[in-house]
């Protein structure tokens, strides 16, 4: 069904009772829908028969300039197949084997290219195109034109960072805007356009500090985790904050996180990560959890926590997807029983990642079911995510505050120390 045939003080529930005044929301969103849904697609099949160990590039590059600039990267150390969604234009596909794992293709290493002499060209609505590359030792040799946009690729990253893929910011940056956490939302094309995606650091990259990852819910934004980054141990932690279009898919959001901590991961070469997620970003660090995980957790992930996540959905996004003009596409995912959540806690992320369940108890308002106000209790208590979590912790708090109540701060920094530093205070 097209997302077209058919709602928080930033949570979308509230948005069923969106009023009159709400009409030119559902009209951009529509707008920006029908745009997305006409970009191309470039579909990468890659594979390598090379008898080494080391990381594997992929770049995709933007061929429309005398200078090609690399847009898209991806890491990894076996097969894969890669979807990029593209705006019209015409396109270069680069990979190599980074055998010294520096993030250069250096002499020696092998190297293919894809787009000569024909260019990879993308228009609104022309499907998907298809690009099959083999790393082998039997490639040819590439040509001195190849050669150099392969060099100019590898010369572009990651000194010029790739979709805000390790950019240093502060919290109080304008991309973390409330604005910006609703244009996400209802105008995730427009989202797009001004290059506030990303997965970002919040001050300059410690290696002996273990990253935690902070991934916010629906409309909101990493500012939403002042109070949190704030508690946590300089000493010993640094925050990186995923910042995403949340009106989206819950899948593809969960995809590009997997994918920024492949390449995050591979640049600054942690030890062990940390996920810690608010409302439905727990249902996108989650369904990330658990690819990194059958995936054989080459990122080193060692700990996931969820805060008043609607982990069995939220019945209200079925009446969006029932009655809304145009529907969030996050709504599908969100609606109990959705293929995306009856897909999630099918296994356990034991023993190497334990999870760490916290629900929110205090409502606001008289009557219904008991919740923190935004998300009801049967859903952030799952029964079998509470089987697979390895302690569940109530938080007398309402769905915004449990962020900075203190039972959180306190519980949170003995998880922590315990299971990322190995000495609980």
């Amino acid at each position: 069904m097209s997302v077209r045939s058919k709602l928080a003080s930033r949570p979308v529930w509230f948005l069923l009772a969106t009023t009159l005044g709400g009409s030119c929301m559902f009209s951009d969103l529509e707008d920006d829908l029908d745009a997305l849904e006409r970009y191309g697609r470039i579909e990468v099949d890659f594979r390598s028969s090379t008898s080494s160990d080391s990381p594997k590039v992929i770049i995709l590059m933007d061929a429309e300039f005398e200078r090609p600039r690399a847009l898209r990267v991806a890491v990894t150390y076996e097969p894969r197949k890669l979807l990029w969604t593209c705006e019209p234009g015409e396109y270069y596909v680069v990979a190599y084997e980074d055998r010294n794992e520096n993030f250069r293709r250096d002499s020696g290493e092998l190297a293919m290219f894809w787009g000569d002499p024909t260019k990879i060209s993308v228009e609104h609505d022309s499907g998907v195109h298809h690009v099959s590359l083999l790393l082998d030792e039997s490639l040819d040799p590439l040509s001195p034109a190849e050669l150099q946009l392969v060099n100019e690729a590898k010369s572009s990253y990651p000194e010029q960072p790739l979709e805000n893929i390790g950019v240093t910011v502060d919290l109080e940056d304008a991309r973390f805007d409330p604005g910006k956490g609703e244009l996400g939302m209802w105008e995730p094309r427009e989202f797009l356009k001004e290059g506030l995606h990303g997965l970002y650091l919040l001050e300059e990259y410690d290696p002996n500090r273990v990253p935690i990852v902070l991934v916010h819910g629906v409309g909101g934004t990493s500012r939403d985790f002042e109070s949190m980054v704030s508690s946590l141990d300089r000493d010993r932690y640094q925050a990186w904050v995923y910042c995403y279009p949340s009106g989206l898919a819950l899948s593809g959001n969960a995809e590009y996180l997997v994918s920024s901590l492949e390449v995050l991961v591979a640049m600054k070469r942690p030890e062990r990560v940390a996920l810690v997620a608010h409302s439905m970003g727990g249902l996108v660090a989650r369904a990330a959890a658990e690819r990194i995980v059958a995936q054989g957790n080459e990122l080193g992930l060692s700990l996931l926590v969820t805060l008043a996540s609607p982990l069995s959905g939220v019945p209200s996004a079925s009446g969006g997807v029932e009655w809304a003009p145009t529907v969030m596409p996050c709504w599908y995912d969100l609606s109990p029983g959705s293929p995306f959540l009856q897909q999630l806690f099918t296994e356990s992320l034991e023993p190497g990642v334990p999870h760490f369940l916290f629900f929110a108890y205090k409502r606001s308002g008289l009557g219904g079911e008991s919740s923190d106000g935004t998300i009801d209790l049967k859903s952030q208590l799952r029964v079998n995510a509470q089987a697979m979590a390895r302690r569940v912790i109530g938080v007398d708090a309402d769905h915004v505050g449990v962020l900075s109540d203190q039972v959180t701060l306190e519980e949170l920094s003995g998880i922590l120390d315990e299971h990322l530093w190995g000495a609980p205070r």
